[in-house]
């Protein structure tokens, strides 16, 4: 430090005795003026050690401050939506209707007020209270329209078709991602088990496993898999391991926790999909559930919120996928309620 503030200040007192030099300049002035900018560059790291570094890299109680005022900040925008009223069902249809360019931890963050604020009792989505078209119904729609003369009718009526179409198709992909993710609730709820003495020997039996599942067509009859893995496919497993099946069991994780904070109406926003929780989610959003999940005011309106979305939820499904899909997430609320209420509560 001390030799970067001499070079600062040999660099000052050459300036302040150097005089600009007349025009045309004579060769000593003109070498005299190389001279000093060749000084200047070269001070210019230690000018960058000296200021340029604090502003770069803020020391570590900086840069914790700075992120638990991010974290709170958002907490906060959140909390917002428990002194607004429930979502009525324009606004609820509008979280299947409307794709955000946001950053995503806008996107987070507006999703996160939408569960605080919850759906209204005996919600209804209209739009997607439909099944969507079999193959063989589009067929026979699209020879009827065939026989229609006027051009202008056959345009409004094939376009009708496929907006319908397309609009069933995306709550028909709305339903499977429910089942989905109540399967990862179902994974994260059994990950959960395992804890304790012994628990890393059995993730790492459970990582063993379904790695060797992915390559079973490459592992030769009667060998030990997890004899090949260590030979053959260690890094490849490592890599496999860190990139692709650690992220999951994350977001899988994460879901557990909204689940246990906001109840059914997590499986309800298509926002929360495992995906954007894995590898795409803000780097804040693990501590911002966390502060969420520890918020009592949160916690308070826990039962209400949670009632009102599996209403919305069984009902949606009902319509889109029929009642054995309805029964099987049913089955799922009923034996697997959020952390803290008992099935009597939630029924």
């Amino acid at each position: 430090m001390d030799s970067a503030a001499d070079a600062c200040s040999a660099l000052a007192l050459r300036l302040a005795n150097v005089d600009p030099p007349a025009s045309p300049a004579s060769p000593a002035t003109r070498q005299e003026w190389d001279a000093l900018a060749q000084s200047t560059l070269d001070v210019v790291p230690h000018i960058r050690r000296l200021f340029g570094q604090a502003v770069l890299d803020p020391p570590p109680a900086a840069r914790r401050r700075g992120k638990a005022q991010i974290v709170n900040k958002r907490i906060a925008h959140a909390l917002e939506g428990l002194d607004l009223d429930p979502l009525d069902i324009d606004s609820a249809e509008a979280l299947f209707t409307c794709v955000s360019d946001a950053p995503r931890a806008k996107r987070e963050d507006a999703a996160l007020r939408v569960l605080c604020r919850g759906f209204e009792p005996h919600l209804l989505l209209r739009p997607y209270a439909k099944a969507p078209p079999s193959i063989l119904e589009m067929r026979l729609t699209s020879r009827e329209l065939a026989d229609v003369a006027d051009v202008v009718a056959r345009l409004a009526r094939r376009h009708t078709l496929l907006t319908s179409a397309a609009t069933a198709d995306l709550g028909h992909s709305w339903a499977a991602r429910v089942v989905h993710n109540v399967e990862a609730l179902k994974f994260a709820l059994d990950w959960r088990t395992i804890s304790g003495p012994g628990s890393q020997v059995h993730k790492s039996r459970f990582y063993s496993h379904a790695f060797a599942a992915t390559i079973a067509p490459q592992i030769p009859r009667g060998d030990d898999p997890r004899v090949y893995i260590a030979v053959y496919k260690k890094q490849e497993y490592q890599l496999w391991k860190r990139d692709t099946v650690e992220p999951l069991v994350t977001a899988r994780n994460r879901l557990l926790l909204l689940y246990n904070t906001f109840g059914a109406g997590v499986l309800c926003d298509p926002v929360w999909n495992l995906q954007d929780l894995a590898s795409h989610a803000s780097r804040d959003l693990p501590a911002v559930l966390i502060g969420l999940s520890e918020c009592r005011a949160v916690a308070e309106d826990l039962l209400v919120r949670h009632q009102n979305g599996v209403h919305t939820l069984l009902v949606a499904l009902d319509e889109l996928a029929g009642s054995r899909v309805r029964l099987f997430v049913h089955q799922f609320l009923t034996d697997n309620p959020p952390v803290g209420l008992s099935f009597s509560s939630t029924m």
